[in-house]
């Protein structure tokens, strides 16, 4: 395998009862539906393995939600038990409180804000936006300062250089901000980044060096 830019794949959970039908779900411990775990089997054939789009043999760790839909949709994509997992609650979802199991509509009518926007305005009794882009940036500087910045600086060894990787599995708030601090954006561009459940995207580097941070890819689905 020849040397090329470290690479940050996020893919959402698989379909849950309440995302199919537009509920917000953050800390309500959800199982996948069977067409959501579908879904995820699919994609896990279409776009993980040897030489396909994220290869095992170049993961060097995976992040992962504790909710039970992300730890569901990691397990259906059959990595290898030797590739390092570490769930976090960095990566939990934005964190809804009050407005918890809510369709945006009726968020809207509780808040008495008819443009009330997640992005924004944040949530009583939940997090605000600047927490949650603070709990994102270090997430981002994580996977960062521990597999992609010896790559660019030299002192990765052959091995942190063919696994230099990194997969976030969790939620479609969470990872959509994430794609909006990996470029420098505020959290609020998160909006810009449509991710539906299953889906995945590709962060790296542009012109091979780690001060240009890139989307490659964005909102890939196995149908």
């Amino acid at each position: 395998m020849g040397k090329r830019d470290p690479r940050l794949y996020v893919l959402r959970h698989g379909q849950t009862a309440w995302s199919e039908i537009g509920k917000h779900t953050s800390f309500t411990d959800l199982s996948l539906t069977e067409k959501g775990a579908e879904l995820v089997k699919k994609s896990a054939a279409a776009m993980v393995g040897e030489n396909k789009l994220i290869d095992p043999s170049r993961i060097g760790k995976v992040f992962v939600s504790p909710r039970a839909r992300a730890q569901e949709t990691l397990a259906l994509l059959g990595l290898p038990e030797s590739v390092p997992v570490e769930t976090t609650e960095l990566l939990k979802e934005y964190d809804y409180g009050e407005y918890e199991g809510l369709l945006t509509k009726e968020i809207q009518e509780k808040s008495g804000k008819a443009d009330w926007e997640i992005w924004l305005d944040g949530c009583p009794g939940g997090e605000m936006p600047e927490q949650v882009e603070a709990r994102i940036d270090v997430l981002i500087q994580k996977a960062r300062k521990e597999l992609h910045e010896k790559v660019y600086d030299g002192t990765a060894t052959e091995e942190e250089q063919q696994r230099c990787d990194v997969l976030f599995v969790a939620h479609g708030h969470i990872l959509r901000g994430t794609a909006a601090r990996w470029l420098n954006l505020p959290l609020n561009r998160g909006r810009d980044f449509q991710l539906d459940a299953g889906g995945v995207g590709v962060l790296s580097y542009e012109h091979h060096t780690i001060n240009e941070p890139a989307v490659n890819r964005w909102n890939l689905i196995a149908f």
